[in-house]
This record gives C-alpha cells, structure tokens and sequence, in this order.
C-alpha cells in the first residue's frame, strides 16, 4: 500500500481550492468584467468624513475640575464636543440633542471624571471618543453616528 507523502497530502486539497476559488460567481465575473472600476475609484488618501453628506452637530462645551490620582492637585479638562451625523438626520437630532442636553452633559461628564490621566493626555483622544459614542448614541436613540470629534481640547494641572 502506497503512503502519500506530507507534500502530497495537501496538495489535493490545494489544488481543490484553486480550481474552484474563494470567492462567489458574481464577484469574480464583476472583477474580470470591469477591472479598471477599481483603479478609477481607488482614493490612496480618503477623506474621514465626506464633507458635503455628513455634518458636526455640537453636543456642547464642557469644563470640568477633578482630583489628580496622587490628589495633590487639581485637573481642569475644558473641550467642545461634536457628533458626526449624515446631513440629512441634522434637523432631527439637533432637537433631540437641545431636548437631552442636560443629560449628555452628565454622561460627557462622568466619562471625563472617570478617565485616567493617561487617556486624557492621548493626542487623538481615542479612548474618550470611543466612551462617548455609543453613550451618546444611546441617549439620543441612534446608530447615526458616525464619529465623536473634540475640539479645543485643555488639560491643566494646578
């Protein structure tokens, strides 16, 4: 009885998966029909956020004092805070978030307090971002927003 190699027991499998491919019908005939498409719209540099079809609604300004951790001093942390939204959902969110305001305020604020020192001094603010999203989100009952984008950002020790 003959033993198949080690090189050879893969390379049915192999050739299985070549002959057939990994992707469905439609998508390799859409590739081999209009290859150019994705040269032509291939952008090596997009833009974030498309300028003409998404707006920033403010959520507010905030200041805000806490303890340093040694709590030695004091940490004033000030920024405007604004939502990405599709250009179309600005009428309605905007009163939404007039209506709620107090609300976001109070979240935004809770957010800041509880961050570390660390995640406040990060450049992009990711970690903040990231916090206020889906808390913002939930407050004004959306998936719409696409981003959290914070503006004159100050944090002072003293």
């Amino acid at each position: 009885m003959l033993r198949p190699s080690r090189r050879n027991r893969f390379a049915l499998p192999c050739l299985a998966l070549l002959l057939v491919g990994c992707g469905g019908a439609e998508e390799q005939e859409a590739a081999l029909v209009d290859p150019l498409n994705l040269i032509e719209n291939f952008d090596p540099n997009p833009a974030r956020h498309h300028p003409t079809k998404l707006i920033e609604v403010s959520l507010g300004s905030f200041a805000l004092s806490r303890p340093s951790p040694d709590r030695a001093e004091v940490v004033t942390v000030t920024f405007d805070a604004y939502a990405i939204l599709p250009l179309e959902a600005q009428d309605k969110y905007t009163g939404r978030i007039e209506e709620r305001k107090a609300r976001i305020a109070d979240q935004i604020n809770r957010l800041v307090q509880s961050a570390g020192i660390a995640d406040l001094n990060d450049p992009e603010l990711l970690w903040l971002k990231a916090e206020i999203l889906p808390v913002v989100g939930r407050i004004l009952q959306t998936d719409e927003i696409r981003d959290i984008v914070i503006n004159e950002f100050s944090i002072s020790v003293g």
